[in-house]
């Protein structure tokens, strides 16, 4: 089963920080090389774990893996572009790629992920 992404009116970026902010510190401090964050289906997650990585000061490289429902769209329905954005931002993600999207789609996904 996918996530949505859709989380409605109540969740907002603060509320998905205050969630996941302690175990992304738990699995830094862990002696992890790398952490990912995958099958990501919004720009809100994307806004929420580049925010983290960045104020909490986490110092392992990141990656992080998007799903598409279309092969232009995250899950949730925003430009899978938009989010891209947002990682490349971050200059503790090393990575973004796709996981969990029809293989159809994974070249112009790709393809459009290059271009950012």
């Amino acid at each position: 089963m996918h996530c949505s992404g859709i989380y409605g009116d109540t969740v907002t970026l603060e509320t998905l920080k205050d969630f996941h902010r302690r175990r992304v510190q738990v699995l830094a401090d862990s002696g992890a090389d790398l952490l990912a964050f995958e099958t990501i289906s919004n720009k809100l997650d994307a806004m929420e774990y580049t925010e983290i990585l960045e104020k909490e000061n986490i110092k392992v490289p990141t990656w992080f893996s998007f799903n598409s429902k279309d092969g232009i769209n995250v899950v949730s329905g925003g430009p899978i572009s938009n989010c891209t954005a947002i990682a490349d931002l971050c200059d503790r993600v090393v990575a973004v790629g796709i996981n969990c999207t029809a293989p159809r789609y994974i070249d112009g996904l790709a393809q459009s992920i290059k271009m950012v």
